[in-house]
């Protein structure tokens, strides 16, 4: 599916970035040669990479995840701390970004007008917080962690929502991976 391929498309790049052992079967199949770009910040660059890839840096942090767990070059429960909490900070930026908004910037940069962003405010609060779960799927969890901090949720249960549905995937992750 189209999926699948834009899936391992950015596992791809992320192998590469984190220099994956060049003998697993996703190097193989895909004719992964090594790349020391992010190698060389270990840890830290796997923290970079999350962080920007859970602001509006639209790139995947699953991939990048998946290749620091297949390197085997860092201790699991270290590399999933290390990415929960990368990518947490980057959503928790773009959530501060829609929170720093203002309606008129809304209403003049993208010409909505008033009526339309109130009912987008009664779409977003009919669900709340609850929305912030869905904040690490790529594109439309950006724009919901925006829409939650332009009309005002609350900051901390929104934040540990969204803490809590990054934790799942990254552990669902290792999870799957067998690490």
């Amino acid at each position: 599916s189209l999926g699948g391929f834009i899936f391992l498309f950015f596992c791809n790049a992320a192998a590469k970035i984190m220099n994956n052992a060049e003998d697993s079967y996703l190097c193989r199949s895909l004719k992964i040669k090594k790349s020391p770009m992010l190698e060389s910040l270990g840890l830290a660059g796997l923290f970079i990479a999350v962080m920007l890839s859970g602001s509006i840096v639209p790139f995947s942090s699953d991939a990048i995840y998946v290749a620091a767990l297949l390197s085997g070059k860092f201790p699991v429960w270290e590399t999933m701390v290390v990415a929960i909490s990368g990518n947490w900070l980057g959503l928790s930026f773009t959530w501060a970004m829609g929170r720093f908004a203002k309606w008129e910037w809304v209403e003049n940069l993208f010409k909505v007008k008033h009526e339309t962003i109130e009912r987008q405010k009664v779409k977003i609060d009919r669900f709340g917080i609850w929305l912030a779960l869905l904040a690490w799927v790529p594109f439309i969890g950006e724009a919901m962690l925006i829409a939650l901090g332009f009309y005002r949720s609350k900051t901390v249960p929104t934040l540990l929502m969204t803490l809590v549905g990054v934790a799942a995937r990254f552990y669902v992750w290792t999870l799957v991976l067998g690490a």
